[in-house]
């Protein structure tokens, strides 16, 4: 697609969270979930912001009008996750992280911080509120586009399971420190995109944050010409970014097709809304049945699209075509709130694609979630005091700033490949590369990094525990290969003998690199005694015998030399 015609703009919202205890409370943030103390049941409401606006966000979860129950795990859950206990002094250490990614960012630090309560109702917090805290601000200039804002804020809580209108949370995660980065929608294109959202993970990475499924997400916000802006939440999986972007943009360019069709052909599409039962809906759309069947982005019809809008209400759907066009059959107790939803969405189709907030569906594609949040949902955390910041503590921060891993992945293209470089940089071993890359001769910099990466993955793939290998095991072998005393080929078995309880000297020894005058004697033997064979045999022959204990272009070149005699 042509994107720069097609006019994208493409917004990062990247939330990691921080390896600490909890923002706001003592509770532990390891989410181990072993014994759970106590559930809670409540149902949220709306409340005004300080202007007396409600969040129409927040009024849309209100009418699905579920119950939550809250599961609180022991040592990971307390009074103040219920807003039973006022929250406690904010965590320093996550504190003084957030500031230090403001620095490396470049973004400017407010002189007094202010803890603020943001509206959530859709349950993922059991109070209706997360706690969060404007860190730094600015314009700070970031691969291309801008940096406008950072924040410290408390994580959500988890789904457990949904039954029947009513969603169950653990509270575990709840309260865990979790930075959000915002950017100008200034991305143009999805490969920049995936680019962008993993260097500020990289970035990240340089300082105590948790690693692994969910620590880390994405929310991308996606316009195009004559589209909406469309946020989608949640994102996790950094290599197929680049594919829910393009996905979201042939969504709305279809959107904006059907509307231009539809608009040629009827003012307005007529829509019949009937009630069968208490509980169920009719809704008849007479025309157009041929549009309902357009596959608007991989995998999903229009038709599927517009039933997403009646699911957002917990209620069943069910759709057939009769000779008068489309039917759709709601059922539920949210019956009639979601007839009404879907009626309005059949509405705009030949007026304008939705601005809305969308959650993630099968494989790429996305499904209508609620509508895009106000800006009636900030309000001050009046149980907490303002943060003064003094300028002893910022300079203390600045002088003890951790190591730039994004700066560290740049300056490695001129020793890598930059495939191996994106390998490595992705890597939970890259912090050990940039610690040893120094010490190792840059021609062999190469096998270490592949070793780090390709060798590792293909041991755990075999289910050779390498979890079981220390930093130090590492660098013994590292340091062995890099003074020539084993070869790389020798590596991989080398490490799988460590792995399973050998010591790591004993095992660099029995795969020492045999010294170059008995490996010529071995060779003199072996053509004596193979005489009048191919010379490929012969060197099969001996470098199965002394696999990972030579030099295989040694091998080859001291053969010829005496096979020519």
């Amino acid at each position: 697609m042509d994107y720069e015609r097609l006019g994208l703009k493409v917004g990062l919202e990247l939330h990691q969270q921080l390896n600490t205890r909890k923002l706001f409370c003592r509770c532990s943030s390891e989410m181990r979930e072993e014994e759970i103390i106590f559930n809670v049941k409540r149902r949220l409401r709306p409340v005004m912001s300080e202007l007396g606006d409600v969040d129409r966000a927040a009024l849309f979860e209100f009418f699905r009008d579920r119950e939550f129950v809250y599961h609180g795990y022991k040592g990971e859950a307390c009074l103040v996750e219920l807003d039973e206990e006022p929250p406690h002094e904010i965590n320093r250490e996550a504190l003084e992280i957030a500031l230090q990614i403001s620095m490396m960012l470049g973004l400017k630090i407010p002189d007094e911080l202010h803890v603020m309560r943001k509206i959530v109702l859709d349950g993922s917090a059991i109070t209706s509120f997360q706690r969060t805290v404007l860190v730094g601000y600015g314009a700070a200039e970031f691969e291309g586009v801008r940096i406008t804002s950072l924040y410290l804020e408390e994580d959500a809580c988890k789904i457990e399971n949904v039954l029947n209108g009513r969603v169950i949370y653990s509270l575990s995660r709840l309260g865990i420190p979790l930075i959000e980065i915002d950017t100008t929608p200034e991305i143009t294109t999805p490969e920049q995109a995936k680019r962008v959202a993993g260097d500020l993970g990289l970035l990240l990475r340089s300082f105590n944050v948790k690693r692994g499924i969910g620590t880390i997400r994405q929310d991308v916000n996606v316009s195009i010409r004559g589209g909406a802006r469309v946020e989608i939440k949640g994102w996790q999986d950094l290599r197929r970014l680049d594919k829910l972007v393009e996905n979201e943009v042939l969504r709305q360019v279809n959107l904006i097709e059907i509307r231009d069709e539809l608009r040629k052909r009827y003012k307005e599409l007529e829509i019949k809304v009937k009630q069968l039962e208490r509980d169920s809906w009719l809704i008849a759309i007479p025309h157009a049945a041929k549009v309902f069947k357009r596959e608007i982005c991989r995998g999903k019809t229009l038709l599927q699209e517009i039933m997403d809008y009646a699911a957002a209400y917990g209620a069943k759907v069910e759709s057939s075509e009769g000779s008068s066009g489309i039917e759709i059959k709601i059922f539920g107790r949210h019956a009639s709130e979601a007839a009404r939803c879907v009626a309005e969405r059949v509405k705009l189709l030949t007026r304008s694609v939705p601005a809305e907030t969308r959650a993630i569906d099968n494989d790429v594609t996305t499904k209508f979630s609620r509508p895009l949040p106000g800006s009636a949902r900030m309000y001050p955390e009046t149980d907490h005091p303002p943060i003064a910041l003094a300028r002893e503590t910022l300079e203390s921060l600045k002088r003890s700033m951790p190591l730039n891993l994004l700066e560290m992945k740049h300056s490695l293209y001129n020793s890598l490949p930059s495939e191996l470089v994106e390998q490595i940089s992705q890597s939970k071993y890259f912090r050990f590369f940039i610690e040893i890359k120094d010490s190792i001769k840059k021609e062999n910099l190469v096998t270490v990094a592949s070793t780090l990466t390709n060798t590792l993955k293909d041991l755990k793939r075999r289910g050779i525990a390498v979890e079981k290998l220390t930093a130090q095991h590492l660098r013994e072998v590292f340091s062995a290969f890099d003074k020539g005393i084993i070869s790389k080929q020798s590596i991989p078995e080398i490490l799988e003998e460590v792995i399973e309880g050998n010591d790591v000297k004993l095992a660099i020894r029995r795969h020492k690199m045999l010294d170059k005058e008995e490996v010529r004697k071995i060779l003199k033997e072996a053509v004596e005694k193979n005489k009048g064979k191919d010379f490929r045999a012969i060197v099969a022959m001996v470098m199965s015998k002394l696999r990972g204990r030579v030099d295989g272009k040694f091998v080859v070149e001291e053969l010829k030399k005496l096979m020519k005699q």
